[in-house]
């Protein structure tokens, strides 16, 4: 996983070559990028702004954007 970090994306999503879905999912990626940077604005429980980096804040996004996305299914 450290030296391959897109192995987990193989085994979790579907490669079609169609455009359209690359397309998608770059504007996923843009999406989950931009709310990270909003995430890491927000100070973590120790107070220090600077103690997550980018990839925490982002993961953090990803959560939050596949829960909302659980409940529009839902």
């Amino acid at each position: 996983m450290q030296a391959h970090p897109y192995v987990p994306q193989m085994f979790f999503t579907e490669a079609t070559g169609d455009p359209a879905i690359e397309e998608i999912r770059e504007v996923r990626a843009q999406a989950t990028s931009a709310l990270g940077a909003i995430v890491g604005r927000e100070a973590p429980a120790d107070g220090n702004p600077g103690s997550a980096d980018r990839v925490t804040h982002e993961m953090a996004a990803e959560v939050m954007r596949a829960g909302l996305a659980g409940l529009a299914i839902w």
